[in-house]
């Protein structure tokens, strides 16, 4: 009786067969993972403030380098000038601000995912005398 119950035990447990197009396929990836090398790719950082943005770039290999800017700084001021198709960045930016007030835009950080209708938004508008526009589609 012993062995009729260890018979129909052994009938009941399946085993997991692979055909030869899973078998390959599992080879395959266990190769590829075990010969995969990290990837010879640089990566950008930026860090983007209210008064100061800094950009890093970190290369395979080779220590984190903070990008200097055009006045050898590693710091560029967050300011932009947008006079028609120019734009400007950081002490350029702010040299040319007295000129074009309402084209300079400062601490524009503050108003990221900020809608038009918001506390932050005019206050904004207030302080400085850029002229901000709502966008119909998205309110902001």
């Amino acid at each position: 009786m012993a062995d009729s119950t260890h018979s129909s035990a052994r009938k009941h447990r399946t085993r997991c067969k692979l055909g030869p197009g899973r078998l390959l396929t599992l080879v395959l990836l266990v190769v590829m993972m075990l010969t995969s090398t990290c990837a010879n790719a640089a990566v950008l950082g930026i860090d983007f403030g209210t008064d100061w943005f800094t950009i890093a770039l970190a290369n395979p290999g080779r220590p984190l380098d903070l990008v200097l800017n055009r006045d050898a700084n590693r710091q560029t001021a967050s300011v932009v000038t947008v006079n028609g198709l120019e734009r400007t960045f950081g002490s350029n930016a702010i040299a040319i601000s007295p000129r074009l007030p309402e084209k300079t835009f400062m601490a524009v950080r503050n108003l990221l995912g900020v809608s038009y209708d918001s506390e932050v938004a005019a206050a904004y508008r207030k302080q400085f005398p850029n002229r901000m526009v709502k966008e119909p589609a998205t309110g902001s």
